[in-house]
């Protein structure tokens, strides 16, 4: 029997070993994703003859690939008798293909190619692109400059505004909009949420969120007293958040208003208020009215379902300040999905060694102190030191406000090196301009570089950035809210369900998006709600 193959227009050449096989694996998930067409097989034995199925395959690709470990380069020098990299590698040199080798960690050509066999004496000559471990985007996006492949599937997904066959969303939006003008306060507050997530713009076939709309008829929801208030004012804080507030700036005193008044009705609300209290956006740091509150949250308010997992984090890094470690300790034991944040905290309780506050007194931190020690370190490179130093004008713990321009400093300063968090911090800045003017562009390239380096917030923002029409790509949004929502992050699964609902940047998957839309509910997203009842109409 003969196998078939599908003509793909990169194929990616790999040792089966760890390492090779391992990185081609990436390699061929991050392009597929990227919605180009990828021949990899991970289970080639790359065992006795070498089959017609991968010459046809090789002959029919534009994009060589050759994936080169030192034992892969040794092979081909060696001239070992079965050697399938080696077939590969002469098939898409005489069918003139575009070979792009890429050197891993430690690798380099022959300086002499005449070390090389004849036959393959072009490699040493050929230009290479360099991969350091873990890669990052340069590489990548060195690779992509190179390739005459294009995506196969990024038209047919990156701005599709609506591939849901079931879903009628013009229809959907009249009737709801009907019933709000009616004074139905349910659909008061739904069709906000259809303004402000853009679910029938331009006829439903762009991708702009009316925010004067939605703020509308949020506002007017807001007025009255019922079950969707607290949830409509929860919608407002957002919007006062992000300046999207029509004849407002951006501001977050006023969005911290809102989320105050919607705390007791909106347990994501509760939860923002908490968070943005504990960073001092909005507000002054008041330690005694922290204490109030954790004191009074119920077990429900902070059980882990419900509660940002952040303002664990913050909860806790203010009593690591304060030199309150047991009741610090008594925080991080709570947190059952320990991030490396929390790790660090805690080999922070042990590492400095400062139990030396008599039980029932209150610590008088010296701010001056740690600013001084932090920026000396920094000045001697230390990168841990930068990104603290950066923190406490960004998040400064007393009840001076921030310095956002000298926490963009030291957090470029510390982003530039690679630092994870600062990255992500830094492209918060530009995304919300709190140093300069907004700059969404500057935002999603230091977001990305934190995405490389696996930080699940990033993602979420890059998932709401995507859908700007700006910058609009589905694909770069599904992408990253899928990585958002599978680390359990509440809004991003929302998200996720909105685009697999809708069919943005994926085929429509109404089952994917119910089981989505059911985790944001779960996890205290109200709108997710509406989305779960349209559903369970429409079947």
């Amino acid at each position: 029997m003969v196998m078939e193959y599908q003509a793909k227009s990169i194929f990616i050449s790999y040792k089966n070993d760890g390492e090779g096989r391992h990185f081609a694996g990436r390699l061929a998930d991050k392009l597929e994703n990227m919605g180009f067409g990828v021949y990899y097989n991970p289970k080639e034995q790359h065992a006795g003859n070498f089959p017609e199925r991968l010459r046809k395959a090789v002959e029919n690709c534009k994009d060589f690939i050759l994936v080169l470990t030192q034992s892969c380069l040794d092979q081909l020098i060696n001239h070992e008798k079965i050697d399938w990299v080696r077939e590969e590698l002469l098939t898409a040199y005489k069918c003139n293909k575009k070979i792009i080798p890429l050197l891993l960690s430690g690798v380099s050509m022959p300086k002499d190619k005449d070390e090389m066999p004849e036959d393959l004496r072009f490699l040493p000559d050929t230009d290479a692109i360099l991969v350091a471990e873990p890669y990052d985007r340069a590489p990548l996006d060195i690779l992509l400059s190179w390739m005459f492949s294009k995506p196969e599937k990024e038209d047919k997904y990156k701005n599709s505004f609506n591939n849901n066959r079931e879903y009628d969303v013009n229809q959907d939006f009249i009737e709801t909009l009907s019933l709000a003008q009616s004074g139905d306060v349910k659909s008061m507050y739904e069709i906000g949420i259809m303004y402000y997530f853009g679910f029938s713009s331009n006829g439903g076939s762009g991708s702009n969120a009316d925010y004067k709309e939605a703020a509308k008829w949020f506002l007017k929801v807001a007025e009255t007293e019922n079950e969707f208030t607290a949830h409509a004012n929860t919608m407002i804080a957002k919007m006062y958040f992000s300046g999207v507030m029509p004849r407002h700036g951006q501001s977050f005193e006023k969005c911290l208003e809102r989320y105050k008044i919607a705390a007791d009705g909106d347990s994501y609300a509760k939860s923002k208020y908490d968070l943005m209290t504990l960073q001092g956006l909005g507000c002054c740091f008041d330690y005694s009215e922290l204490e109030k509150r954790i004191a009074s949250g119920s077990d429900e308010q902070y059980s882990d379902e419900r509660m940002d997992s952040r303002l664990f984090c913050e909860i806790a890094s203010i009593y690591v300040s304060y030199g309150q470690f047991d009741k610090a300790a008594k925080i991080f034991e709570r947190i059952k999905r320990k991030s490396p944040e929390v790790e660090y905290l805690k080999g922070m309780l042990y590492k400095r060694g400062v139990y030396n506050i008599a039980p029932g007194s209150i610590p008088i931190p010296n701010y001056s102190e740690a600013e001084r020690c932090f920026r000396n370190a920094s000045d001697g490179n230390h990168l841990e030191a930068t990104y603290e130093l950066a923190n406490l004008y960004f998040n400064p713990i007393n009840k001076e406000l921030p310095d956002f321009h000298k926490a963009k400093h030291y957090f470029e300063k510390a982003a530039l090196e690679g630092h994870t968090e600062s990255q992500y911090k830094l492209g918060w800045i530009y995304e919300y301009g709190l140093s300069d003017e907004k700059n969404i562009l500057k935002a999603i390239e230091w977001y990305e570089k934190a995405v490389i380096n696996g930080h699940i917030l990033a993602s979420l923002q890059l998932a709401q950035l995507y859908q700007q029409s700006e910058v609009l790509d589905y694909r770069k949004a599904f992408e990253n809210a899928k990585k958002s929502a599978e680390d359990v992050t509440d809004i991003a699964q929302f998200i996720l369900a909105n685009l697999y609902f809708f069919g943005r940047g994926t085929e429509a998957d109404v089952d994917m998006a119910y089981r989505w839309y059911e985790a944001a509910y779960k996890h205290g997203i109200y709108q997710a709600k509406f989305m779960l009842d349209k559903i369970d109409r429409m079947f």
